[in-house]
C-alpha cells in the first residue's frame, strides 16, 4: 500500500490528541494497544515502512478506512493545508456560503476539512452524506452570523476597524479569529456604555440625587461580569469613592450607598484568590463605616464605628508591617480615627482609654509615614495624632490638659510644613482649623492677655480656613469651622468686657446660626446637636458678661438649646454629651431660679 506517510503521521498525531481531549477511552486505548513507542513514533515522524495490517490497525482506531487516506493526505500534510484547501474552495465557489449550500459537491478531504472548521464532532468517522447534510444545515446559521457581522455599528473608529477585520475573517471561516475580535469590540462597545453610565451618575450627584448615581454606577459595574469579573469589583471600589466624597461635602444618603457599594465588592472578591483587594475593600467599607458613625447619634452610631474597627482589624491580617509598611500605616492611621470617634462618644474613663489607644495608633503610623520618606503621609498622621491629643487633653485638668494642647499646636505647625495653602488648600485648610481649635483650647485655660492672644490667634486661624471653605464647595467642612469660629469668639467676647465683648458674642451667635443652614437635625444630627450647645453655652456667657442688660431672656433661650440638644444626646450611646449637656441644663436652670 502506498500512501504518504507524513500526511498520515500527522493524522495519527491529531487524532491521539483529539481523542484524549474527548475522553473517546475505547478508541484511544485500541491506539494505545499498538507498538506507540516504536512504530508510532516512526509514523508520526514519517519514517518507518509499517505494514498494510499496521496502517489498517490504525485506521480503526482512528475511525476511518484505508479508502480515506489518499483524500486525506493532501489535506492533512501540514496544519495550513485544511485552510488552504477550503481557501481554494472558497474561491471557486465564489464564498463560504454557497460551500456549504453546495456541500453535495464536495469530496470527502474537503468535506472533512470543512466540517473540522466548523467543530463538528469527529468528521473523520462519519459518512458523506451525514457530513453534507451537517453542513447543508450550518448554511443558515452562518449567514445569520454574516448578516449581524455586517450590521455592527461601525461608527466609532475602533469598531470600525474591527468590524471590517471580523468581516474578512468569517468569510474565510476562520471562526476563532472571529470570536477575538468580537470579544475586543465588546470590550470597547461596554467600556463606551459604562463611560456613558458613569456621566449619568455624575450628572445625578451634581443634581444630589446619589440614589440616582448609585444606579448608575451599579449598572456601569455590571456590564463587565461576563468580560471581566474582577473589573466589576474593581469599578465598584472605584465608583464607592465618589459616592464617598460626595456624602462628605453634602451629606445626605451617599455614605450609606458607600457602604452598600463597597459591601456589593466584597461579595463578589476572593479573600484567598486575592487577599489584597479584599483588605483593600476591608479598609474602605471601615473608612465608610466610620464616617456615617460620625455623623449619627445614639446606638446606630456607635454599632457603625464598632464595625468600621472591626473592618480595620479585618484588613490587618494582609497589611502587616513586616510585609506591607505602607498599607499597614495607612490602615494604623485609619484604625486610630475609628477608635477616637468612638472615644469622643464615650464618657469618663473608657473613652479617655480609647482615644489614648488611637494616639498610639498614629504613633505607631509615624514608625513608617516619616516626613522624609513620605511627606504628604506624614502630614495626614500628624494632623490626625494632634486632634487626637486636644480631644483627650479636654478631658484632663488644667495643667495637664494645657500640656496636651501644647503639644497638639506643635504638631498643626509642623504638618504645615507640607500642607501648604498653594500646593494643599484642602488640607491646609483642615490643619488651620485643628491648629485654632488647639489654639482655642490652650487660651480658654490661661488667664490674662496671654489666654487672650491666643483666642484672636484662633479666631484667625479659623477666617483664613474659610478662604477654602466655603458654604457652596464645601458646605460640611465649612459648617464645621463656623461653628468652631463661634465657639473662639464666643470666648474672646467673654473675656472682653464692654460693648465690644458683646459685640463678639453677637458675631458669634451669627456663626452658629449660619452653621445650622447645613448641620440640620435630619442630615447631621450630632453635629446639629452640637451647635445647639453651642448656643446654650453662649447664652449663658452672654447672661454673665457685665454689659448684658437682659440676663433671663438670654438664659431662658439657652434653656430651649440644650434641652434640643439632648433630644440627640442619649444617657445611654453618647454618655459623655449627655453629660456635659445635661449639667449645662441644670446650671441654666438653676439660674433662670435664681433671677426669677
Amino acid at each position: 500500500m502506498t500512501i504518504d506517510l507524513v500526511a498520515f503521521g500527522q493524522l495519527v498525531f491529531r487524532k491521539r490528541k483529539a481523542l484524549h481531549w474527548t475522553g473517546e477511552t475505547l478508541a484511544f486505548e485500541a491506539l494505545g494497544n499498538l507498538d506507540l513507542k516504536g512504530k508510532v513514533s516512526e509514523v508520526e515522524n514519517g519514517k518507518g515502512n509499517p505494514t498494510d495490517d499496521t496502517i489498517r490497525k490504525y485506521c480503526r482506531a482512528l475511525g476511518i478506512t484505508v479508502d480515506d487516506l489518499p483524500g486525506l493526505s493532501a489535506i492533512l500534510h501540514d496544519p495550513a493545508s485544511g485552510q488552504q484547501t477550503i481557501d481554494q474552495l472558497i474561491s471557486e465557489k465564489g464564498s463560504l456560503e454557497v460551500l456549504l449550500r453546495n456541500a453535495q459537491d464536495l469530496h470527502r478531504g474537503a468535506l472533512i476539512a470543512l466540517a473540522d472548521r466548523f467543530g463538528i464532532d469527529r468528521p473523520s468517522g462519519r459518512e458523506d452524506h451525514e457530513l453534507r447534510a451537517l453542513l447543508t444545515d450550518l448554511a443558515d446559521e452562518y449567514t445569520k452570523l454574516k448578516a449581524q457581522i455586517d450590521g455592527m455599528d461601525d461608527r466609532i473608529p475602533a469598531v470600525h476597524n474591527m468590524k471590517r477585520a471580523a468581516q474578512g475573517a468569517i468569510v474565510q471561516g476562520r471562526f476563532d479569529e472571529v470570536e477575538e475580535i468580537l470579544a475586543r469590540a465588546d470590550e470597547v462597545e461596554t467600556d463606551i456604555n459604562a463611560k456613558t453610565k458613569e456621566t449619568r451618575a455624575q450628572n445625578a450627584l451634581v443634581r444630589k440625587r446619589p440614589m440616582e448615581a448609585f444606579a448608575h454606577f451599579s449598572a456601569a459595574a455590571d456590564m463587565f461580569q461576563g468580560i471581566d469579573p474582577d473589573q466589576v469589583v474593581e469599578r465598584r471600589l472605584r465608583y464607592e469613592d465618589q459616592l464617598y466624597q460626595h456624602g462628605l461635602r453634602h451629606g445626605g444618603p451617599a455614605l450609606t450607598l458607600s457602604e452598600r457599594m463597597i459591601r456589593d465588592a466584597l461579595a463578589r472578591t476572593d479573600k484567598d484568590r486575592n487577599p489584597a483587594f479584599w483588605a483593600a475593600a476591608q479598609n474602605s467599607l471601615a473608612i465608610a463605616l466610620v464616617n456615617q458613625g460620625s455623623r449619627q447619634a445614639g446606638a446606630a452610631g456607635v454599632g457603625l464605628l464598632a464595625k468600621a474597627i472591626d473592618a480595620f482589624r479585618a484588613a490587618q491580617q494582609f497589611y502587616t508591617e513586616a510585609d506591607h509598611p505602607l498599607d499597614w500605616a495607612m490602615t494604623m492611621q485609619n484604625l486610630g480615627g475609628a477608635l477616637l470617634s468612638q472615644g469622643r462618644s464615650q464618657d469618663g474613663a473608657a473613652g479617655a482609654a480609647l482615644i489614648a489607644q488611637a494616639i498610639d495608633a498614629f504613633r505607631a503610623a509615624l514608625r513608617v509615614r516619616t516626613e522624609t520618606d513620605h511627606p504628604l503621609d506624614w502630614a495626614m498622621t500628624m494632623q490626625n495624632l494632634g486632634v487626637a491629643l486636644q480631644n483627650l487633653g479636654s478631658r484632663q485638668t488644667e495643667a495637664a490638659g494645657v500640656g496636651l494642647f501644647i503639644q497638639a499646636v506643635d504638631i498643626f505647625r509642623a504638618s504645615l510644613r507640607v500642607y501648604t495653602e498653594a500646593d494643599h488648600p484642602l488640607e491646609w485648610a483642615a490643619t488651620m482649623q485643628n491648629l485654632a481649635i488647639a489654639l482655642r483650647n490652650q487660651g480658654s485655660r490661661l488667664a490674662g492677655a496671654a489666654g487672650v492672644g491666643l483666642l484672636a490667634q484662633a479666631v484667625d486661624a479659623y477666617s483664613a480656613a474659610l478662604r477654602v471653605y466655603t458654604e457652596a464647595e464645601q458646605p460640611v467642612n465649612w459648617s464645621g469651622t463656623m461653628q468652631n469660629l463661634g465657639a473662639a469668639l464666643r470666648n474672646q467676647g467673654s473675656r472682653l468686657v464692654g460693648a465690644a465683648g458683646l459685640d463678639l458674642l453677637c458675631q458669634a451667635a451669627d456663626a452658629y446660626r449660619a452653621a445650622l443652614r447645613v448641620s440640620t437635625k435630619a442630615d447631621h444630627p450630632v453635629d446639629w446637636a452640637m451647635t445647639q450647645e453651642n448656643l446654650a453655652i453662649l447664652e449663658e456667657s452672654w447672661s454673665k458678661h457685665p454689659a448684658c442688660n437682659d440676663p433671663l431672656s438670654h438664659l431662658t433661650a439657652g434653656l430651649v438649646h440644650v434641652e434640643a440638644a439632648l433630644t440627640v444626646y442619649g444617657p445611654e450611646h453618647m454618655p459623655y454629651d449627655h453629660g456635659t449637656a445635661s449639667e449645662l441644663r441644670d446650671r441654666l436652670l438653676a439660674a433662670i431660679a435664681a433671677h426669677s
